[in-house]
């Protein structure tokens, strides 16, 4: 295929389609020109929005990306803490336990119902 030929053809293809889209537009020129100018506004506020967001984004990931550090001492110092009071607290619990076992073995022979004696009248 030579260039010549290349170019001819994309001339006349060029020159179909643009008079295909004439003849398919459903509005007139000026209506189109209206409507690609909104959409070309619309698409750049769009654009200034999402340029917006992603800084916004940008800038709270960095701050916490600062925070982490605070964050990971904070957990640890809290993981240290609950070690700590669970440890203090095993041998209080133990003895509030061994406490409650006691009473309850005090309480277990008040509870015990007492046999009463009736006496049914004899039958005759």
């Amino acid at each position: 295929m030579s260039l010549k030929k290349f170019i001819h053809g994309l001339f006349f293809g060029s020159l179909a389609g643009g008079l295909f889209g004439l003849f398919v537009a459903p509005a007139s020129g000026k209506e189109t020109r209206e409507a690609i100018q909104t959409d070309w506004t619309d698409l750049k506020i769009a654009k200034e929005n999402l340029q917006t967001s992603f800084q916004a984004v940008k800038k709270n990931a960095q701050k916490l990306k600062d925070t982490m550090p605070i964050l990971n001492v904070l957990t640890s110092d809290l993981q240290k803490s609950f070690a700590d009071y669970q440890f203090q607290m095993e041998p209080r619990l133990a003895q509030v336990t061994e406490t409650l076992k006691k009473i309850q073995d005090e309480m277990i022979p008040a509870q015990k119902p007492r046999y009463v004696r009736y006496y049914l009248p004899k039958r005759k």
